[in-house]
């Protein structure tokens, strides 16, 4: 009796903390469901166990390779409070690690396993120099990448972040005329991403998005192109994006800054209207 008063409390406060979220995707057409769907990207499968060894390999990093390799082989049983934290935290990384493999997956994607899977290594480790050079180990390459990024070190690794500035300025710079005042920007990830890094220059943003049609982000709630809109604008994507507008425009492709930060790569063009 105490169990099942035990689950159906639990059952209803994580009710109480969801069902604004459900009411508010319930008004939405479901859109964190859509989002979801649009990073699984299960339309692009592409199996490559390449991808998958390095998850894991990000994760290791993440936790410490200490800390993972002590815990490995750690000789002590497992006892009931680790196979807890087993539950909460395999499922997660299996289930975006097979993710990984046949299309892709960011390495942040699992972070919610990493809680319980550092909690679960660490009580299985009993050396207690493992665990004091596995956060020298994590301090030393915090610190190493924090200068790094500090002094902007022209390394490869940081392109997703130094690449996205310089494609984002060089975007700003290269109208015909030299002003820019509207942007559409058909991929959410690069939309968010120019949005920031231009967040001080006065321009508007936007997502091609045909009334009624299917929303896919939360962009095309908030900043959707106008069917009506006369104003010139940046396009990055594709013109077929931009078919459903009414005024007549003209669309000329321009140079494409170098989009060393993603594999995606995407046309740029000028929108004039006629």
């Amino acid at each position: 009796m105490d169990n099942l008063f035990g689950f159906c409390l639990t059952f209803l406060c994580v009710f109480v903390i969801i069902v604004p979220n459900i009411i508010w995707n319930f008004n939405n057409d479901w859109i964190t469901l859509q989002h979801t769907s649009d990073n699984a990207n299960f339309g692009n499968i592409e199996i490559d166990l390449i991808r998958g060894l390095e998850f894991l390999l990000i994760q290791v990093l993440m936790l410490g390779p200490f800390m993972v390799l002590g815990g490995i082989f750690g000789f002590n049983k497992w006892n009931y409070i680790q196979k807890i934290f087993l539950i909460f935290s395999m499922p997660i990384i299996l289930i975006v690690l097979v993710e990984a493999i046949i299309v892709r997956a960011n390495a942040n994607w699992a972070a919610p396993a990493l809680i319980s899977l550092f909690a679960l290594l660490y009580i299985r480790i009993n050396n207690s120099f493992l665990k004091i050079a596995n956060y020298m180990f994590n301090f030393i390459v915090c610190l190493i990448l924090f200068v790094m990024i500090g002094m902007s070190y022209p390394s490869k690794i940081f392109d997703r972040i130094s690449g996205i500035n310089d494609y984002a300025l060089k975007i700003y710079s290269d109208s015909s005329d030299g002003v820019v005042k509207n942007i559409v920007v058909s991929d959410r990830l690069l939309f968010s991403s120019l949005n920031f890094e231009l967040r001080d220059k006065d321009i508007n943003f936007y997502m091609p998005h045909k009334e009624g049609g299917e929303i896919t982000n939360h962009f095309k709630i908030v900043s959707p192109l106008n069917k009506n809109i006369n104003e010139k604008f940046t396009l990055i994507g594709s013109p077929s994006d931009i078919n459903y507008l009414e005024n007549e425009y003209k669309v000329l492709k321009i140079n494409s800054p170098d989009q060393k930060f993603t594999k995606r790569k995407l046309d740029v063009y000028e929108v004039v209207f006629e």
